[in-house]
């Protein structure tokens, strides 16, 4: 998904921001291990719920660059796609990997080249191989990220980070519709619909959400699912790129989630978010900005966008 993509009547989603709950824990007590004093990130990655090297190529079919986050929390990748119709971010826990140490109070920001990332991760298996990473002052300085694996000792560049800014932090959305869905039943209807469609639409009601979509053929697809106890559903109605919607959450079988659910939310003319826990502590979430329709006239599409707007916080001006 490196190219850019059409986004007729997509609104451009530079402005959203997501921000997934956790529940809070108290921390996890690290070994009294003497580190060097110029040391910034020291951690080994040894997992099998998922394959890091997967997860890294598919974000590198997103975006090749992505926004890259060091804190005492884990590791972040966060960004857009070339066309800023949809963004992706990704929380890989300090408590997912087998040992972490992060040595500086203030979060660490920089850039880096996926596809060059993936390319030196691709031939291990981190199910079986245990993967260092370690980055200190004098790496820092010249953009390099070291990581080591079976004895094999590997540089990443690092790349600057001004760009950062354009991925704008904003308040909340309100979503009126939320409910948790099975990944691999959702993903296999979308599929079969993307051989005819190319929007889908997304209805709810209190009982029920609705993915449903008509070709030029008049080949009408439609799948609902039921709200289950831990459901909040109300009437809404959005229409999102099929594409851009099936990229998003395939992100969770290339990195061997096929079993897992995905927790959905949305609303009347809102983007569309979506979120997949990778384990306890790690998601996977993203948004997807919703179409608007081409028929509407000039008051309702001004209506339309200027509620879009409302929660980018730059409302139209009269």
């Amino acid at each position: 998904m490196a190219k850019a993509k059409p986004q007729t009547n997509t609104k451009a989603i530079t402005s959203f921001f997501t921000e997934a709950s956790s529940e809070p824990e108290d921390s996890v007590s690290e070994a009294t291990v003497q580190h060097p004093p110029d040391l910034i990130l020291k951690c080994i990655w040894q997992n099998r719920r998922f394959k890091l090297p997967d997860l890294i190529n598919y974000l590198a079919g997103f975006n090749d660059r992505f926004f890259m986050t060091f804190d005492k929390e884990g590791i972040t990748f966060k960004n857009m796609d070339t066309s800023h119709v949809a963004l992706l971010e990704v929380l890989i826990s300090e408590r997912d990997f087998s040992s972490y140490v992060f040595n500086r109070e203030d979060a660490l920001q920089t850039v880096i080249n996926m596809n060059d990332f993936h390319r030196k991760l691709k031939r291990f298996n981190t199910a079986t191989d245990q993967i260092s990473f370690f980055l200190d002052a004098k790496s820092f300085e010249k953009s390099r990220l070291k990581h080591t694996c079976k004895k094999i000792n590997f540089e990443t560049a690092l790349l600057e980070s001004s760009e950062y800014d354009e991925i704008p932090k904003v308040g909340e959305i309100d979503y009126n519709s939320k409910i948790n869905v099975d990944l691999f039943d959702l993903v296999e209807i979308l599929e079969f619909a993307s051989d005819h469609i190319d929007y889908i639409n997304v209805k709810s009601n209190d009982r029920v959400i609705t993915f449903h979509g008509e070709s030029s053929d008049e080949t009408v697809l439609s799948r609902s699912f039921k709200a289950d106890d831990n459901a909040s559903l109300s009437k809404a109605h959005s229409m999102y790129s099929l594409e851009y919607l099936l990229d998003m959450l395939k992100i969770t079988s290339k990195a061997g989630l096929k079993k897992f659910k995905v927790h959905l939310e949305f609303s009347t003319a809102n983007p569309l978010r979506l979120t997949v826990k990778i384990t306890q502590h790690s998601w996977i979430t993203g948004i997807l900005s919703p179409r608007v329709e081409e028929d509407l006239d000039r008051d309702e599409m001004y209506q339309v966008l200027n509620k879009i707007l409302k929660v980018f916080l730059l409302p139209l001006a009269d």
